[in-house]
C-alpha cells in the first residue's frame, strides 16, 4: 500500500480560503479518504444511526447547526474536503462527530477509548509530551500530516503556522497538533455518564484551538460552554517548556493540572470528579505506568510500545495505535512513528517545532513523500 504523504499547504483566513484549504486536502488525499471510509465499520454504524433513527437525525442536526453557527469557516473546510474527495457532504459531517455519536451508538459496556499520553518534566532539562493515538480501524498507511501556513486574507502576510497529524477526512486539530505560537496539544477520549444531544462538536472546538496564541486562550477555546461531551487535552508550551493536562467535561466544566514530574492520562477522568463509564484498557495501562513511571525518553518509548498501551487489535478489541508522537520542547522537535513500535524503530519522520524553522524536516527515515500545495 502507498504510504500517505505529508503536505505543506497554504490557508488564507477567510471563508473562501478555508473552503479551498479543505478542498486541497480532499483532492490530495482522495485515495486515502475513500479507502478508509470504505472499510470503516464505526462510520457505517454512525451513518445508519443518523439516517435511520429519528433520535440520531435530531442529534446530528442539532450538533451540525450549532457548530456551523459558531464556526462557519470550519464547516466550509469540511465541505471543501468532501467536494475535493468526492464524498457526500453529510457523510463527511458525520465523520466529524465521532466523539459525540460514539456516546450514543455504543452501549455502556462497549465504549471504545482512544489514545494514551505520558508526560515527563524536569525544569530546564526535560519537557516531553509523548502520545499514542488510537482509532477503531487500521489507518497506519492512510492517515497523514499537514503543515499549514495561515495568511491574512488577500495578503502575503503570514499570521501563523501549524502542524497537525490527523485521520482521513477529519478536520485538523483533533490528534497531534502544534502551532508556531509554541502551543501544542493532543487529545484523549472520555466517557462521562452525562452528555448532551445538542451543542458544538469537539472537532470544531479542537480545530479552533489551533489558533491559540497562549495557554490561557487555548483553555478558553477548549472549555466552551456548548461542548456536548468530554475530552482530555494534553498541552505543552515550547517557550516555557511547561506541561499541562486539561480535562473538559460536558458543558465546558474544566480543570487544569500543571505537570511537574511524570504523569499519565488515557480515557478516564483523573482530576474532575465526575460519573463515568469505566474503561478497562485505561485502568490496565494506568496501572502499568504506575509500576514503571518512565522519566527519560527511551523508557517512555518502551512504555508506549508495551502491548498494554500500544494497541494492535489486542484480544479483538478493534483498536489500533495509528501513530506515536513525542514533542520534545527542550530540543524543539516532534518525532513521529507511523504505526511502528517506538521502542525498536527510529521515528518515521522528525519535524522542527522551533519558530525559526517551524515544520522543516530534520530527518525522514521512512522516506515519506512531502508535497507542496499552493
Amino acid at each position: 500500500m502507498i504510504q500517505a504523504p505529508y503536505i505543506y499547504i497554504d490557508l488564507y483566513d477567510d471563508l473562501e480560503g478555508h473552503y479551498k484549504f479543505g478542498y486541497d486536502i480532499g483532492v490530495n488525499y482522495k485515495y486515502w479518504i475513500k479507502k478508509s471510509f470504505d472499510n470503516d465499520f464505526e462510520l457505517q454504524q454512525m451513518k445508519n444511526f443518523v439516517n435511520n433513527n429519528p433520535i440520531g437525525d435530531n442529534i446530528f442536526n442539532n450538533l451540525v447547526n450549532e457548530s456551523t453557527k459558531l464556526f462557519p469557516f470550519y464547516t466550509m473546510e469540511i465541505k471543501g474536503i468532501a467536494n475535493g474527495a468526492n464524498i457526500p457532504f453529510k457523510l463527511m459531517l458525520i465523520n466529524q462527530l465521532r466523539e459525540e455519536l460514539s456516546q450514543w451508538i455504543y452501549d455502556d459496556e462497549n465504549k471504545i477509548g482512544h489514545c494514551t499520553t505520558i508526560y515527563s518534566f524536569k525544569k530546564n532539562k526535560i519537557s516531553l509530551l509523548a502520545h499514542n493515538d488510537d482509532w477503531t480501524n487500521n489507518y497506519r498507511k492512510l492517515a497523514y500530516c499537514i503543515i499549514a501556513t495561515v495568511y491574512k486574507p488577500n495578503s502575503n502576510k503570514i499570521k501563523y503556522k501549524f502542524i497537525t497529524w490527523t485521520y482521513p477526512g477529519n478536520l485538523p486539530g483533533c490528534d497531534l497538533n502544534i502551532n508556531s505560537y509554541g502551543i501544542a496539544y493532543t487529545c484523549n477520549s472520555l466517557f462521562p455518564k452525562k452528555y448532551n444531544d445538542y451543542g458544538v462538536g469537539l472537532a470544531w472546538i479542537s480545530r479552533n484551538m489551533l489558533r491559540s496564541k497562549s495557554i490561557k486562550e487555548l483553555i478558553n477555546k477548549a472549555s466552551n460552554n456548548r461542548v456536548s461531551t468530554a475530552l482530555s487535552y494534553n498541552i505543552g508550551n515550547i517557550h516555557t517548556s511547561k506541561l499541562y493536562n486539561l480535562e473538559v467535561n460536558t458543558g465546558g466544566e474544566k480543570l487544569l493540572k500543571v505537570i511537574k514530574n511524570t504523569y499519565f492520562h488515557a480515557n478516564m477522568f483523573r482530576n474532575i470528579n465526575t460519573e463515568e463509564y469505566d474503561y478497562k484498557p485505561s485502568i490496565d495501562s494506568l496501572n502499568y505506568w504506575k509500576k514503571n513511571k518512565p522519566f527519560y525518553i527511551n523508557k517512555i518509548r518502551k512504555c508506549l510500545s508495551n502491548p498494554i498501551i500500544f494497541r494492535n487489535n489486542n484480544n479483538n478489541d478493534k483498536i489500533y495505535t495509528e501513530i506515536t508522537g513525542i514533542f520534545d520542547f527542550i530540543n524543539k522537535k516532534l518525532s513521529l512513528w507511523a504505526g511502528t513500535l517506538p521502542a525498536s524503530h527510529k521515528p518515521s519522520v522528525v519535524l522542527s517545532i522551533d519558530k525559526y524553522n517551524f515544520g522543516d524536516i530534520l530527518s525522514n527515515n521512512d522516506n515519506i513523500s512531502f508535497r507542496i500545495i499552493k
